[in-house]
Formats: structure tokens, C-alpha cells, sequence
């Protein structure tokens, strides 16, 4: 499993990643590892290629449609199932630090390259999404509580200063970004 963004404590909060067989998983954990609501693509993803990927998931419903819970590969909506386990959570709990590329404190690395990441605090459209994956964020994206480019910085491109540390040999560059030139936070 690669982890691509986390917020997760080893029992709250939640991580999107890219499983061993390829498939991304948006999870939301409350209280316990065990109490969790996902969201998992069916198909996976190609190699050897950037690919845009994006998850929303909304733990209140237990369906997979464009407006709760997606999976979404280079602008397409992908077929996913929700589940649950535990206790069925409906609700998420916020906790752990923020990480890109890694979760609590650096377990699970993405063993590949990763640009433009946004993090949002409310559901986004999937015409945003498709609008947007292709140019670089300003940061002033409605909803948007933390975003960075990784071309050549860590800084977070919103008001909100949420900025990265890199550790275990990360860095950001602007070498083969599907995204130089971007906007960076200064």
C-alpha cells in the first residue's frame, strides 16, 4: 500500500492510497482502525504514467455515486464500492498530522512521484475536479484548506500556511512535474 495523503492518527482520521493491486481507496476511520467507511476503485490504475486521482467520501450514505462517495482517474468517474466495518461509522474524526506521500509519521511511502495535491473541507463537484486537474491551483479554490504543487516548493499555496517538512529523502522538484510552472506560495 502507498500512501498518497493522510490525516491519520493510527485511529482517527484518513488516508487515500493506492493499494498492492493497484486500486485507490479513499478510508475514513473513527475511534478505531477497525471502525472505518471506504470508498475502493475496481479497476487499477495504469503504470509507469502520472495519473490524476481524486476521492471524495461522504461516510453518512453508504453509496458510491458522483455526488457521495467517487473515485475519479484522469477526470473519469471510476466504479467504486462503499463499505464500512467496525462499528459503521457516519462520521469522521479529524486527527494526526498532515502527510503527503505517507502516513503517521512516515509508514506506507508512495513508491512514485507525486504532484499537486488539494485537500478539500467539503464535497467537491466532479466537473470541478475535471475543470481543474489539468492547471495549476492559486490556493483561492472555494473549499480548499490546503494545496501544493511540488514544483520546487512545500509550501502550502493557501492563506490557511499549512506548510510541509519533507523527511525520509523527499523533495519537491520541478523536473518532470506534469504541472511546471505552476503557481507556487511565496
Amino acid at each position: 500500500t502507498g500512501i498518497v495523503a493522510s490525516r491519520y492518527n493510527g485511529t482517527s482520521g484518513w488516508e487515500l492510497f493506492v493499494n498492492s493491486s493497484g486500486q485507490v481507496c479513499l478510508v475514513g476511520f473513527n475511534a478505531s482502525g477497525s471502525n472505518f467507511s471506504q470508498v475502493l476503485s475496481y479497476a487499477s490504475l495504469p503504470l509507469n504514467k502520472w495519473v490524476h486521482i481524486a476521492g471524495q467520501l461522504d461516510m453518512s450514505t453508504f453509496t458510491a455515486t458522483t455526488t457521495t462517495s467517487y473515485i475519479m482517474v484522469d477526470g473519469l468517474d471510476v466504479a467504486a464500492a462503499v463499505s464500512r466495518g467496525g462499528t459503521n461509522p457516519t462520521a469522521l474524526i479529524q486527527a494526526g498530522n498532515l502527510e503527503i506521500g505517507a502516513a503517521s509519521g512516515g509508514s506506507n511511502p508512495f513508491d512514485g512521484k507525486i504532484a499537486q495535491v488539494a485537500i478539500y473541507s467539503a464535497k467537491v463537484a466532479q466537473a470541478t475536479i475535471k475543470a481543474s486537474m489539468n492547471q495549476a491551483l492559486s490556493g483561492s479554490e472555494t473549499s480548499l484548506i490546503s494545496a501544493y504543487s511540488f514544483d520546487n516548493s512545500l509550501l502550502d499555496l493557501t492563506s490557511n500556511d499549512n506548510d510541509l517538512t519533507a523527511n525520509g529523502g523527499a523533495a519537491a522538484t520541478a523536473t518532470d512535474s506534469p504541472f511546471a510552472n505552476a503557481v507556487t506560495a511565496g
